[in-house]
C-alpha cells in the first residue's frame, strides 16, 4: 500500500529555506538509544519508509535543548536503522521567514519547520512522531477535525499556532493525506 495521496506529487520535498553546516553533530547532544529504538519500531511497522518511486516518508524528532531539536535527516526513509549520522540539529527555525539553520551530516526532514513549530506552540512537548498509517488515520479524521494545510508548509506551521490550544488538548493530530503527528 502507497501510504501517500496521489495529490502530493511533491511529498518529501524540503519547502523551507535551509541554512545547513554539513558537520557531525556533537557526541552530547545526540539522543539516547530509546529515539533509534523507536525509529526502528516505526520502520518496522512501515510507518517510517519509503514509496515505491524513492521517495521517504515519516520522521521523529526530540528536544536536544529547549530551543533546539534533533530531527531524522531528509530521504532517510528507507534506512532500515539510523546512525548519528542520519540526523540533524536543528538549531533556529524562523516560521515568518521560512528558514531553518541546522547542523549535522544529512540535512533535516522535510517537516522541520512544522516540528519546530510544535514545539514553540506546546511548551510541554519533548518528542514528536510523525508517520503514514492509512488504519489509524481514518480513525483520527472520526475524531478530530484535521488539520487542511499542506505538509512542509508555512500554512501548516500558521495552522498550528492557531490551533495550538486544541492541539495541546489532543496530543495528536491528522493532515488530509494519511499523516499524523503524535506529541510526548
Amino acid at each position: 500500500m502507497n501510504p501517500h495521496s496521489e495529490n502530493e506529487p511533491d511529498e518529501g520535498v524540503v519547502k523551507y529555506s535551509n541554512i545547513h553546516e554539513d558537520h557531525p553533530i556533537a557526541d552530547y547532544l545526540l539522543p539516547q538509544n530509546e529515539f533509534y529504538e523507536t525509529r526502528s519500531l516505526l520502520y518496522k511497522n512501515s510507518w517510517i519508509g519509503e514509496t515505491p518511486d524513492g521517495v521517504g516518508y515519516g520522521n521523529l524528532s526530540t528536544l536536544a535543548f529547549e530551543d533546539q531539536f534533533i530531527i531524522t535527516g531528509t530521504q532517510t526513509g528507507q534506512l532500515v536503522t539510523l546512525e548519528p549520522k542520519h540526523l540533524s540539529l536543528v538549531r533556529d527555525w524562523d516560521l515568518a521567514k521560512h528558514v531553518v539553520r541546522s547542523t549535522g551530516e544529512t540535512p533535516p526532514s522535510s517537516e522541520a519547520i512544522s516540528h519546530g513549530t510544535i514545539y514553540d506552540s506546546l511548551k510541554t512537548v519533548r518528542a514528536i512522531i510523525h508517520i503514514h498509517h492509512e488504519t489509524f488515520w481514518k480513525s483520527l479524521l472520526q475524531k478530530y477535525a484535521p488539520i487542511v494545510s499542506p505538509y512542509g508548509s508555512s500554512e501548516l506551521a500558521h495552522e498550528i499556532v492557531e490551533k495550538q490550544q486544541q492541539l495541546a488538548t489532543q496530543g495528536i493530530f491528522a493532515l488530509l493525506n494519511l499523516i499524523f503527528y503524535l506529541f510526548a
